[in-house]
């Protein structure tokens, strides 16, 4: 889905991709080239791999051995481009620790939207499964069509609560 300006990208896609830079720059501070080899450092693949690298593994080979025999990279080109991680410093370590919670808090944050959605187009179900159908749509892509379809429930203004904005009820008890 293309989104028009900054503030229309979900806030998981927009950290996400934080995450990503952070891992990367931490990575390349510790002189470990993976992403090199690696086309997606939130993949499964680079999932396992940093999280060995978090916990303490320094084996460039056993760290290589956790890569999906799909990825494109041979175990070779990931032992050389881990051999850094000898000498990784538990700060590095600790940085990417942090790092793959937030992964984990972000991924568990997408799977209770990812319900709530289900949840409210329940009523729409069949129309989400007939969608899904259409090669190149899925679940997720069928949930947002049926969605931005429906009526939209217009979002009170910024300032006003249930009970009216802060401000203006500070300036009434002041005119008082």
């Amino acid at each position: 889905m293309a989104y028009g300006n900054a503030q229309e990208v979900p806030v998981e896609v927009r950290s996400g991709a934080a995450l990503q830079n952070q891992l990367e720059s931490v990575l390349e501070q510790a002189h470990i080239q993976l992403s090199s080899f690696v086309s997606d450092l939130l993949g499964l693949s680079a999932r396992r791999m940093l999280k060995a690298l978090a916990g303490g593994e320094t084996n460039p080979a056993a760290l290589a051995a956790l890569a999906d025999e799909r990825l494109r990279a041979t175990p070779e080109q990931l032992c050389d481009a881990l051999g850094a991680c000898t000498e990784l410093k538990a700060f590095y370590r600790r940085l990417l620790k942090m790092a793959l919670e937030e992964l984990r808090l972000i991924d568990e944050q997408i799977g209770e939207l990812d319900k709530e959605m289900a949840n409210l187009l329940s009523q729409h179900q069949d129309a989400v499964e007939r969608l899904a159908e259409v090669p190149g749509l899925g679940v997720d892509s069928a949930q947002q069509i049926i969605a931005s379809a429906l009526p939209q429930r217009p979002f009170p203004p910024r300032n006003v609560s249930p009970r009216g904005s802060v401000l203006a009820r500070a300036t009434t008890r002041a005119q008082v």
